[in-house]
Parts: C-alpha cells; sequence; structure tokens
C-alpha cells in the first residue's frame, strides 16, 4: 500500500512538473506577442509546444488512471481541463495576431502595388485597367503569403510529431533497460539470499558432525585397544616358566559396515554445494543473456488498425515487447491503447472505465471477438484474393 501511494506521488510530481513546462512556455510566447519583431521566435516557441503538450497529456493520463476516489477524479478532470483551456486562449490570441499582421502586411502590399502602378500608368490606359492590374497582383501576393504559411505551419506540426514519437521511443527503450537491470538485481539477490541459507545450513552440519564424532570417539588420540595376555594364553604354565603378563595390541577395526550420521553429513554437504554451483551458473547464464539482449536491435511494435489479417501478429509482438516486460494491468491497457488507432483504439479506450484488474482482460477478449476470430481472418484473405492483382 505504502508503495502504491508512493508512486501516485511521483506520478502527480511528474505531472505538476510537466505543466510547469507548458506554463512557462506560454507565458513566454504571451511576452514576445507585443514585439512583432518577435515573429521569428514565437515561431520556433510555437513549434516546441506541441512536444511540451504532449508529455503533460502523457503526464496527466498516467497519474489520472491510478486514481479510484471519485473526488480527485474530478480533481484530476478539472486540472487537465485548465491546461488545455490556456493552450486554446493561446491559440486564439495567436490567430488574432496572425489576422492583424496578414492585414498590415497587405495593407503595406497594397500601398506599394499602388505606387507602382501610378507610375507605370500611360496615357492610353484606362482607369478600369489600371485598378484591375492592382486588384490582380495584390490577389496573387495574398494567395502566395498564404499557402507559404499554410505548408510551413504543416511542416513545423509533422516535424514537432515526429520528434514527440522519438522521444517516446527513446524513453521506451530507457526504461526497458532499467526493467532489464532491475529483474538482474532480484536474481542477485535471491542467490544471495539462498547462499546465506545454504551456508547457515552447512555451519549447522558441521555442528552437528562434531557433536556425533565426540559421542562415537570420545577419545580420538588412542588408535588401539590393549589386551592384557597371561602365560597361560602362551601355552605355558605357572610352574614351568616365569611369570610373564605381556600385552598385545589389536588394531580397532569398525564391525558395522553400514553407513554413519558422518557420511551421511558429508553426502548433505556435498549436495549442497552442488546446488550452490547450479545457481551460480543459472545467474551467470541469465546475466549473459540480458547483456546480449541489449546488443540486439531494438524491434518495432506495429499498431493495430483493425485488419484480421495482422491480428496474429499484432498479439505475438504485443505479448513479446510489452506483457512479458510489466506486470501492470492498467500500464498493458494503456499500451495497447497507444498502439491501436481508429475504431479499434476507441474499443480499448472503453476499457478504461473498468477496474484496472478487469480493464485489461475485458479488452483484450472484445479484441478477439472483434478481430481475432478465425472465420474472420479466413474472411480476410479471402476477400484479399478476390479484390487483388490477378496471379
Amino acid at each position: 500500500m505504502a508503495s502504491t501511494q508512493e508512486q501516485l506521488q511521483q506520478l502527480k510530481r511528474a505531472r505538476g512538473l510537466a505543466r510547469a513546462h507548458v506554463t512557462k512556455k506560454i507565458n513566454r510566447i504571451r511576452g514576445l506577442m507585443n514585439n512583432p519583431d518577435n515573429l521569428s521566435t514565437i515561431k520556433d516557441l510555437l513549434n516546441e509546444l506541441p512536444n511540451v503538450l504532449y508529455v503533460f497529456q502523457r503526464a496527466h493520463n498516467a497519474y489520472h488512471s491510478q486514481i479510484c476516489d471519485e473526488n480527485e477524479l474530478h480533481d484530476s478532470e478539472q486540472y487537465g481541463k485548465a491546461v488545455e483551456l490556456s493552450v486554446k486562449e493561446l491559440e486564439h490570441e495567436m490567430d488574432s495576431l496572425v489576422k492583424q499582421v496578414q492585414l498590415n502586411i497587405e495593407r503595406s502590399f497594397k500601398g506599394q502595388h499602388v505606387s507602382e502602378t501610378q507610375i507605370r500608368i500611360q496615357p492610353e490606359d484606362s482607369i478600369s485597367n489600371v485598378s484591375s492590374r492592382v486588384s490582380s497582383r495584390s490577389n496573387s501576393m495574398c494567395s502566395s503569403t498564404r499557402s507559404t504559411s499554410s505548408a510551413k505551419a504543416k511542416a513545423a506540426a509533422k516535424k514537432a510529431a515526429l520528434e514527440a514519437q522519438a522521444e517516446t521511443l527513446r524513453r521506451l527503450h530507457q526504461l526497458e533497460i532499467e526493467e532489464l537491470v532491475l529483474k538482474q538485481r532480484k536474481q542477485e539477490l535471491q542467490l544471495s539470499r539462498e547462499i546465506a541459507a545454504a551456508g547457515a545450513e552447512q555451519s549447522v552440519y558441521e555442528q552437528v558432525e562434531a557433536e556425533e564424532l565426540r559421542e562415537f570417539d570420545p577419545d580420538p588420540k588412542s588408535d588401539t585397544q590393549t589386551v592384557p595376555v597371561s602365560n597361560q594364553h602362551r601355552g605355558g604354565s605357572k610352574e614351568n616358566g616365569p611369570k610373564v603378563n605381556a600385552m598385545y595390541e589389536f588394531p580397532n577395526t569398525p564391525i558395522n559396515t553400514t553407513s554413519t550420521p558422518r557420511d551421511e553429513s558429508f553426502r548433505r554437504i556435498v549436495e549442497m554445494q552442488d546446488r550452490q554451483s547450479n545457481a551460480l551458473q543459472h545467474l551467470i547464464h541469465q546475466q549473459q543473456q540480458g547483456v546480449m539482449a541489449l546488443t540486439l536491435p531494438q524491434p518495432s511494435m506495429p499498431i493495430f488498425s483493425g485488419n484480421p489479417i495482422d491480428y496474429c501478429y499484432f498479439i505475438r509482438s504485443f505479448e513479446h515487447l510489452i506483457e512479458s516486460k510489466t506486470t501492470s494491468p492498467s500500464a498493458r491497457l494503456y499500451y495497447l491503447i497507444q498502439h491501436t488507432s481508429g475504431s479499434v483504439q476507441e474499443l480499448m479506450r472503453s476499457c478504461l472505465s473498468m477496474h484496472e484488474d478487469k480493464g485489461y482482460a475485458e479488452a483484450r477478449k472484445l479484441l478477439k471477438k472483434q478481430y481475432g476470430q478465425n472465420y474472420r481472418i479466413a474472411a480476410a484473405h479471402v476477400q484479399r484474393l478476390i479484390e487483388g492483382p490477378p496471379i
């Protein structure tokens, strides 16, 4: 619970920082609008504004999707609408400024063309011919100015969209690398925990083994047994020979050939060392795979537009590139919406109102039902063969 609240606060701070960037751009543009000589700087700032606004929208959507309380949802919606309203007000002000500048340009061109026409008027020219000539030249100049401005605006918008897409892709790659490093650290921590547990187990076994050895061999220095032997055991008698009390030494030989607790402890220690070695080799292999994965070229995620023929390819790509790298259902649903378009995207957006644990599962079911049925895929292939070029 604490980690969820901390993550929510981080998303909220990221949204506030993104809004601060948007407000800073808007205030700077308004400060430059008072001087017509700043049109070039204003144009550059306007080209940067869509990228900043896109970053804010992403941060706002990420925070808004994690809220469950109705009051907080209402406040979050008002928060996002306030930023959109400020951007719309700036657009209205820019439209007024552009119209005023175009009007001034048309007036200046009109005065210049009239003066040039007056100089070129000949005695044989009539008043109607002169006025029509001035009007045609003025109209051509205005239309040329409008077409140039429209082309520049489209190019700037396209450039901003491409830059935003590149920034998003870069951040996605960085997030994937961070997730891979975090996974490796978790594996290392798990292995360290197993090694510590194995070390503790080994210490216990060694202690038990030492106690068992003390029980079975109280005097470890004595390796032989001494047995007193008299002359009678050697075949002599008391009368015929001297009294001799000899000592024969017999080595201690084990009588029971079954395994002892010492052998069992040694076997357990060997098995424990084998498990540690196997776990270490498994970790090294996973790290090598992770390093090799970083050196491979990054695959691209396709956008699914609703063609049943592309359904299987899209689902496999999504499961491999996105679903396998995050366990959060809300994050999976967000990425699913991001990589769809048209009616498919609207269908996926309809699942945002559900609980985060059910929304992603329901979105996958709807996607399968609408575009992944076998008869739909077969019909799409047949349609392609019928409408396609002859073989």
